[in-house]
């Protein structure tokens, strides 16, 4: 059991690490707003990985794409590379680990919309409110409000893209899992044969 155990977490942990991967990938190229596979990443990798191996793959890939696209991107445009709302973004993603933890004790698949549903709330949440006390709008209850408001439209590129990548991580780790269980050896089935 624990074997069975261990293979299943190495392929979620596989599936999380090259949804990572394609989230860095998406990120330079044209994509629907928002729609990234970190959030289906990272809920996979709380499933399987744990939170802080999970956590640390997320944080180094975002911090070096963040990197890449200011140099490539946004640096001539005049904007810094990391700033207050950044550790808001990244603390956004929390949500998803503790919704992935949450699965791991919990039969997936019926779940797996659910979770994708909480994390990217909290995602929503915790990384608008980091623009709002970055000062992107008046720091009074009426401009987190504002805050919040505005940023609906890019709410529902996050939402589908988590649904999405999350059913299909899912998906994946399930096939997977089944076509690679180990073939029970003959000598270790119950006989068929009847009792005299």
């Amino acid at each position: 059991m624990v074997g069975t155990v261990d293979r299943s977490r190495k392929i979620g942990g596989s599936i999380a690490v090259l949804g990572y991967l394609a989230g860095a990938l998406v990120r330079f190229v044209p994509h629907v707003w928002n729609a990234v596979p970190f959030g289906a990443a990272t809920l996979v990798g709380g499933a399987s990985l744990g939170p802080v191996f999970s956590m640390a793959s997320l944080f180094g890939t975002l911090f070096v794409t963040d990197l890449f696209l200011w140099l490539l991107k946004y640096r001539a445009l005049g904007f810094a590379p990391f700033g207050w709302s950044t550790l808001f973004v990244y603390g956004g993603y929390v949500g998803y680990v503790v919704a992935g933890w949450m699965l791991r004790r919990r039969s997936r698949w019926p779940l797996v919309p659910v979770a994708a549903l909480g994390g990217s709330v909290f995602f929503f949440l915790v990384s608008n409110f980091g623009v709002w006390v970055s000062g992107g709008y008046p720091r009074t209850l009426d401009g987190l409000l504002q805050c919040y408001a505005a940023a609906i439209p890019f709410y529902r590129g996050t939402l589908l893209g988590d649904i999405v990548y999350s059913v299909i991580f899912f998906a994946v780790w399930f096939v997977l899992d089944r076509i690679t269980q180990p073939v029970e050896s003959v000598e270790n089935r119950p006989s068929e044969e009847p009792a005299e």
